[in-house]
């Protein structure tokens, strides 16, 4: 995975401006309605252009130091210094590789809209490496291969505390937006709809999501 790397540290990709590229080919193409106020939007790039160009503000939110970070506007020099600072003493001695920190951070984002209106983006099926949690919250996004699974069969090895999506329009309507993902099925029909929606995954301990193997029905004996 391609990465255009501002300062010789792979983790402030995410505040420096670096975009990471995927195969096409593994991505479905959709376009999201999205409402004015906050969205949680998102797709695994350190930076999704489409959804970035009509929001006003963006945050990230980063695991182990257990903060949000503003993305747009961009940090100061010392704003990200002082990230970096913190995120290099926060993984001192927790055994997980500060150059590849990325990976846990990029998944799903707040962007706020100034007015509704439409965003055109891909969505890259369950990766990996995108999919690797941290203890406690983990924002990630719904891909088009969890589309027509129930969210207990994509979890892996990890033991679920909470995990929700966030409905921006019922958020404008001023009714409950998290919707609990506990044995929610992602519905085919409605599969385009949540695609590219962010969800927050709250996790006992550092696990790995992945898909359910699907064994195929075998052909029926002939009579």
């Amino acid at each position: 995975m391609k990465k255009y790397i501002l300062g010789v540290l792979a983790v402030t990709l995410l505040f420096f401006g670096g975009m990471s590229v995927f195969a096409q080919s593994t991505s479905s193409t959709i376009t999201k309605h999205v409402y004015k106020g906050w969205n949680l939007l998102g797709n695994g790039e350190d930076f999704p252009r489409p959804l970035m160009e009509k929001a006003q503000y963006i945050f990230s939110y980063v695991p182990i130091l257990n903060k949000y970070y503003r993305i747009k506007p961009e940090l100061t020099k010392e704003e990200k210094e002082k990230i970096t600072s913190e995120l290099k003493q926060a993984l001192s001695g927790s055994g997980i590789d500060f150059n590849y920190f990325d990976r846990y951070v990029r998944g799903s984002y707040w962007f706020y809209y100034p007015e509704e209106g439409d965003v055109i983006y891909t969505v890259p099926k369950m990766q990996k490496e995108l999919f690797a949690m941290l203890t406690g919250w983990n924002f990630k996004f719904i891909t088009s291969d969890m589309i027509g699974q129930n969210f207990n069969d994509i979890t892996g090895n990890c033991n679920v505390k909470k995990a929700y999506a966030y409905d921006a329009l019922k958020a404008t309507e001023g009714q409950n937006p998290w919707q609990n993902l506990i044995g929610f099925y992602f519905d085919k029909e409605k599969g385009s709809n949540v695609m590219g929606h962010g969800m927050i995954v709250n996790v006992e301990k550092n696990c790995q999501f992945s898909l359910k193997d699907q064994v195929p029905a075998l052909p029926q004996l002939p009579n």
